[in-house]
């Protein structure tokens, strides 16, 4: 063992191992409560602003893919949590799980081996596609339910960007998304309590008032007593200076209707508004330094799925006979600095004027287009300038001063 997997080990031991260990919800556990599964980049969907589509072959290599290896990683990784006590929030992170007969697999494996686990919960992002065959439909809700009979919830999240705004993610296939899908989409999450995330991208954001008021208008249509969305622009550098100015009119636009209907943009701001007026308590507000990303393909230890570079890597675990035995570092140097870093400071950001208000940057992007995931991307510090600008300005007018 080398210097560096002891380091690595002892880094990762006082975060991410220890806050899985420990119920406690304070400061030094909370932010460190999270594993995400790294599962598979195939897809049914070919999103345009997808990254895990257009950069497949460097953040999840052909060669990393096989079913079989993927799921024998998956049983020792599984087995690893148990045998350690450990706790964590799990999320899969995956194209499209429901699609491809290595989600199931997954999921029935999950499901063995967490039994009495003490997990209470598994996040799964999915784009709905399945509700577009009564069959997948019947056998999720059957994995819904499975889970349910043993203390964990399958909680999923809607990842459909909405009638208007479809034609961002078109399918590999014929696949029918009409009004008839939608109701049906609507009223499955209304059954189990799932919200929606969709993404606000550059193309067809002109669209995006309409929209909005079409999320809502089905939220009243189904009966839903509260507003269950996410809304998150893609930090991508595509967007332009039009398209940017469109942004913040549709940020001006959300600002007046939660003040219309009497909601608190601090917290019901539909993420999109509340972030600009409120603090997390780490340095970036993604997952990034919230939980250990680990792809499945080869037990490699990444900062986030969106930075499964070759080179960025923390570590990999290290298996013998069918069982997770240690870690070996790869880049224990970038480990510490993503996990302890502070957007605020990064380069640009430390005189910024907005730096207090705005997101920041998507550090995947920012190494997909300036080389190094610490230097923001112009083109995108100037739409979360627009997004800013916009939203000071419309919640100014509204105020007495």
């Amino acid at each position: 063992m080398t210097e560096n997997d002891i380091l690595l080990k002892s880094v990762l031991q006082g975060t991410f191992f220890n806050a899985w260990k420990n119920d406690k919800q304070d400061l030094a556990n909370v932010n460190f409560k999270g594993l995400e599964i790294y599962l598979t980049p195939n897809c049914n969907l070919r999103c345009k602003y997808c990254y895990l589509q257009n950069h497949k072959q460097d953040l999840y290599p052909e060669h990393l893919t096989d079913s079989k290896v993927i799921l024998e990683n998956l049983s020792m990784l599984l087995d690893w949590l148990i045998d350690n006590n450990y706790k964590p929030k799990i999320d899969i992170f995956s194209g499209e799980l429901f699609s491809q007969k290595l989600g199931f697999d997954a999921l029935e494996l999950i499901h063995e081996k967490l039994k009495g686990s003490g997990i209470k919960q598994i996040c799964i992002p999915t784009n709905f596609t399945f509700i577009c065959s009564e069959k997948l439909t019947e056998r999720v809700e059957n994995y819904i339910e499975k889970f349910k009979n043993i203390g964990i919830r399958l909680a999923l999240s809607c990842s459909m960007d909405g009638k208007y705004c479809e034609d961002n993610r078109p399918a590999n296939g014929e696949m029918i998304r009409d009004d008839d899908y939608y109701d049906r989409v609507f009223e499955f999450c209304k059954k189990y309590g799932y919200g929606f995330h969709p993404m606000i991208y550059s193309t067809y954001i002109e669209n995006w008032i309409d929209n909005f008021s079409w999320f809502i208008e089905m939220f009243d249509k189904h009966g839903y007593t509260n507003y269950p969305l996410y809304l998150l622009e893609v930090r991508n550098e595509e967007w332009t200076e039009e398209q940017m100015a469109k942004f913040g009119e549709f940020v001006q636009y959300l600002v007046r209707w939660c003040r219309g209907k009497g909601r608190d943009v601090h917290k019901e701001g539909f993420n999109i508004l509340g972030s600009m007026v409120s603090k997390i308590g780490r340095g970036i507000g993604c997952g990034l330094q919230s939980a250990l990303y680990v792809r499945m393909g080869d037990l490699m230890i990444v900062p986030c799925h969106r930075t499964s570079y070759d080179g960025l890597e923390y570590g990999q675990f290290i298996t013998d006979g069918g069982k997770i035995t240690g870690i070996n570092a790869r880049n224990v140097e970038n480990c510490i600095a993503a996990l302890s870093f502070e957007a605020d400071t990064l380069p640009m950001c430390e005189t910024c004027f907005i730096k207090d208000q705005c997101s920041h940057g998507c550090m995947g992007c920012q190494y997909e287009t300036v080389g190094d995931m610490f230097i923001p991307n112009p083109n995108v510090c100037k739409l979360e300038w627009y997004k800013v600008e916009y939203f000071n300005k419309e919640y100014k007018n509204g105020t007495d001063d």
